[in-house]
């Protein structure tokens, strides 16, 4: 498959989104998150042991990221209406098979309503 040659600016983060100077862009080089980017050590160095994951391919991308967080001892949540997958059997599957026995799931609202308790 080839690819188009994407813009300069292609990778920034829209205004919308708030980013400060506190957070961590991780570009990442395989499926994971977790995968030679460096985000374990970075988390790790500011006592993180909770992630909330959200993200595009709901059955390969997030559940890498997911099944890493898990397998590196983070508790880890996912944001069932803030993932998608192009093949909603595998996303549905992943979904309802594969998140529930590693991580805690619930809608974007119930996530931050959860973390507005916690912190």
């Amino acid at each position: 498959m080839i690819f188009p040659e994407l813009p300069p600016e292609w990778s920034e983060l829209l205004a919308e989104l708030g980013a400060t100077e506190n957070d961590h862009l991780v570009t990442k080089h395989a499926r994971s998150a977790f995968t030679r980017t460096g985000l374990d050590e970075w988390l790790r160095d500011r006592d993180v042991t909770q992630v909330v994951v959200s993200g595009i391919t709901t059955s390969s991308s997030v559940e890498s990221t997911v099944r890493d967080a898990h397998e590196l001892g983070y508790s880890v949540t996912v944001a069932t209406d803030a993932v998608t997958d192009v093949d909603g059997a595998a996303h549905d599957h992943t979904l309802t098979k594969v998140y529930p026995l590693i991580a805690e799931t619930g809608p974007t609202k119930l996530v931050l309503a959860a973390l507005a308790v916690a912190s």
